[in-house]
């Protein structure tokens, strides 16, 4: 930090320009209120720095002529000192550099006061100084800790990133990123340079402007990806732009399906895939060297509204005609008819697997041949450990067994809520043990302050809810109830939300396994429960837990969507919920091939549920759409279609995810996601329920 930067920011004028008209006076300069400034100053040098320095030599004789610049106060002087005396370790003690030195301080100070006083707004005070080097501390710590932030992705500007980045080596790394990029797309024909329209001869409202987007990656690695302004896009340059992608969910039953088939895994990036897409409709963009020109867009550039459909129906061709099909309820699943090659595209991750590592090697080649691949995971010795989609996947082929957990995505993040959460003691649970809301508190808040907390808690919902959808079965409870509660910024809220991220750190390891199915028509099976009216709003709480045979699949905790007005009702809401998941993932199932009609098993603690779809009794006090939810009921039940158990309320796991539970019940959902606890074990302690008895439904499963 030096004088001159100190001085120029407090004194507040804008830099000095010089006149064409203005010639440098190279005599000393004989204004004596400037010779009192030179002296006072001179008095605090070393005698043989003085006399080597006995002159200002830079100012010019307009200054000179004008009115007499008055002295520099006794406070700013004294300012001067202390701040250049602050900085003087950053010079060596050298005689030569002590010179040097002292000409740099009298040039930066004469910049200052060979401008009138009437320029200046008003006197430096110590308040000033100290205002101003502790501004400049805390641009020092905001920099320090983007150089160390390892783990985090930062996006940047062209603008930041070169024009008025003064890191050289970084505006070195991000301008090779950009020419990289550029050639890249060059090389793609994205638009060819030579051809160039000007602006005036093209419709307006299908020019859409580039941005060119810098980000470091949590691995150091600098890129620049340009990319279209969507936001900028008219109806004229773009229809439907619909698209299904892979779900997390249908991720998981890929990977149970590979591991009941003993496939070989592998994981792999499609390098630029949007770039492979042609474009259909008429769009320009502006030249990259001469924004006064545009030239035809022919790819499906990144940032276009249309672009992720235009690469999913351009990847789902090239896929079909190697004889790899999908199905309507799996979008992102190709598969060939015997099931030998498999292949779960999200966007430009892959997930393939095949009968044999032949296969694989093979299949990789024909991928190889269309698209630039980049390998992220393969397999080595029957083991696989790499990422997809954020979550780390562990396979092992010879023991059957596969694990998803999201360790290292929590470690990255783990440093930037340490402080945030130290009031928080360790816990084993991630709930806390109510949920009312103070609403006079949020009331008394003013607009502002309650829009910013509002604010501050949807972003820590934003990371919630990622960890949630991935794979963290146990925090669904507490998220969806954070979720519920973001409207409503009181301290107890706030305090959820830190309980919940701090067990998310003590549990960074935390997993969900699958394990390889012994029989070949495994069973599906779900468990429910249901609280009434403990919402905020007087709606009941459902819990519903998924498993495809012995492993968990799905885990659902969520309000209803309607006041129920008993026990029983928000239960058979439950069930009815629950088995709407169960049938749909039959459907894909079937649709797949995979199996054909499997049992369906619903394990309820509610006996006058279980009383209600037996009797078929009805009631005018219900609304019409729950009773269409149990004619649909009953009518599975009738048919054999859907088996209906009675467990007691002590042993449903379920029961976690509709109220805050102790910490040994807790447990048996955590040892469920680890495969510990199976259908096999739960239907073991089930009641017949009057329909069924419970060993029929373990035979279907064991």
């Amino acid at each position: 930090m030096t004088t001159k930067r100190f001085l120029t920011t407090l004194a507040r004028r804008p830099p000095m320009r010089r006149s064409k008209n203005l010639h440098w006076n190279r005599t000393p300069t004989n204004t004596s209120d400037n010779h009192s400034v030179h002296e006072a100053h001179m008095s605090t040098l070393p005698k043989d720095t003085a006399t080597a320095t006995s002159h200002i030599d830079i100012l010019p004789d307009s200054v000179a002529e004008s009115e007499p610049v008055k002295n520099v106060s006794d406070q700013e002087l004294l300012l001067i000192n202390r701040f250049d005396n602050k900085n003087s370790d950053k010079f060596p003690s050298t005689e030569a550099m002590k010179q040097r030195r002292t000409k740099l301080f009298l040039k930066e100070f004469a910049s200052i006061t060979r401008r009138p006083l009437k320029s200046r707004k008003r006197e430096l005070t110590t308040l000033d100084l100290e205002e101003f080097e502790a501004a400049e501390e805390q641009k020092k710590k905001i920099k320090l800790r983007s150089v160390q932030a390892v783990n985090k992705i930062r996006t940047l500007y062209f603008k930041t990133a070169i024009t008025n980045n003064t890191d050289v080596r970084e505006r070195k790394l991000f301008s090779e990123a950009f020419e990289k990029e550029l050639q890249n797309l060059l090389k793609m024909q994205v638009f060819d340079t030579s051809i160039s329209i000007p602006r005036n001869q093209v419709p307006a409202n299908r020019i859409i402007p580039l941005q060119t987007i810098f980000t470091v990656k949590r691995d150091g690695t600098h890129k620049a990806r340009i990319v279209c302004r969507g936001d900028k896009q008219t109806e004229a340059t773009y229809s439907n732009y619909h698209t299904d992608l892979l779900q997390i969910d249908t991720l998981k039953l890929f990977l149970m399906i590979a591991n009941n088939r003993k496939m070989w895994i592998q994981t792999l990036d499609i390098n630029h895939a949007f770039l492979y897409a042609d474009l259909r409709e008429e769009i320009y963009v502006p030249l990259p060297h001469d924004r006064r020109f545009v030239t035809p867009l022919k790819k499906a550039l990144y940032g276009l509204k249309q672009s992720p459909k235009e690469w999913n129906e351009h990847l789902k061709k090239f896929l079909n005609s190697i004889d790899l099909d999908d199905s309507r309820h799996t979008p992102g699943i190709f598969r060939n008819h015997d099931y030998s090659i498999m292949i779960a595209v999200y966007v430009d991750d892959c997930v393939i697997a095949a009968k044999s590592q032949e296969l694989l090697d093979e299949f990789g080649s024909t991928l190889r041949n269309r698209f630039e691949l980049k390998i992220i995971g393969k397999m080595n010795q029957g083991i696989l450990r790499t990422d997809v989609l954020g979550m780390d996947l562990d396979y092992n082929i010879d023991e059957g067994k596969i694990s998803l957990s999201l360790q290292s995505y929590i470690e990255s993040i783990e440093n930037d809520w340490l402080d945030k959460i130290s009031h928080i003691k360790t816990t084993s649970i991630p709930h806390v043990s109510s949920y009312e809301h103070n609403i006079k508190n949020i009331d008394s808040m003013d607009t502002k302050t309650r829009s910013k907390k509002i604010n501050e808690l949807q972003k820590i919902n934003g990371v919630i809810n990622y960890i949630r959808s991935r794979c963290r079965y146990d925090i669904e409870f507490a998220a969806n109830k954070l979720a519920r509660s973001v409207n409503f910024p009181a301290d107890n809220v706030f305090y959820m939300a830190d309980k919940l991220m701090n067990y998310i750190f003590q549990t960074k390891s935390e997993k969900i396994v699958f394990t390889r199915e012994t029989t070949d028509n495994p069973a599906i099976t779900l468990l429910s429960d249901a609280s009434l009216g403990t919402e905020h709003d007087m709606k009941s709480r459902m819990g519903i837990m998924l498993w495809y045979g012995e492993n968990l699949y799905k885990v659902i905790s969520r309000a209803s969507s309607a006041v129920r007005n008993s026990s029983t009702e928000a239960e058979l809401d439950a069930i009815y919920e629950g088995s709407k998941e169960a049938y749909y993932l039959k459907k894909i199932l079937e649709e797949m091939n995979l199996q054909k009609d499997p049992t369906v098993i619903s394990i309820t603690d509610s006996k006058p549920s279980i009383q209600y779809l037996k009797n078929n009794y009805n009631s005018n006090r219900r609304d019409r759409f729950l009773d269409l939810k149990l004619a649909k009921l009953e009518e599975r039940i009738r048919a054999d279609d859907l088996l209906i158990y009675k467990i007691a309320g002590t042993d449903n796991i379920a029961d976690v995810l509709t109220k805050p539970v102790s910490c040994e019940d807790f447990k048996k959902l955590r040892s469920s996601m680890q495969n510990k606890l199976t259908p096999k074990d739960i239907l073991t302690i089930t009641d017949p329920g009057e329909f069924h008895s419970p060993s029929s439904s373990i035979s279907t499963i064991s």
